[in-house]
């Protein structure tokens, strides 16, 4: 019985012998965990930004000129779809070519002194 306790104790203390390491090496990588982990989302986040910054699109129906900030307006008009543009240097301006349609109305009077009310729908493209 003597010797059944005098192992339990001895076993007992190489566990608490190992928790204590244990507990030692975990504290140190729980230390470099979060800080690789921030590392890590903040490389993710400003990847993520550059496409936004640096990709624009154009609608159907749309047209850009490039205005470039050291040239000035760019002759090139650019059509549907998905370009690039230099951050702060380029900024695209966005024109709607749709065809769009007017209405003009308007009242006159005949010889024999009625009046009529004419309607035009004219369809035009700005310019």
């Amino acid at each position: 019985l003597v010797q059944a306790i005098w192992c339990s104790v001895t076993r007992g203390s190489n566990f608490i012998k190992a928790l204590q390491t244990l507990e030692a090496m975990s504290a140190s990588s729980a230390d470099k965990l979060p800080t690789t982990v921030s590392r890590v989302c903040l490389g993710l986040g400003g990847l993520s930004v550059i496409p936004s910054l640096c990709l624009y699109d154009v609608d159907e129906g749309q047209r850009v000129v490039m205005l470039n900030m050291l040239s000035g307006v760019e002759d090139k008009v650019r059509g549907e779809g998905t370009h690039f543009r230099v951050p702060w240097r380029m900024q695209p301006k966005h024109y709607n070519i749709r065809t769009r349609p007017k209405l003009i109305q308007t009242t006159t009077g005949t010889k024999d002194l009625q009046t009529v009310t004419i309607h035009v729908r004219m369809l035009f493209k700005p310019a």
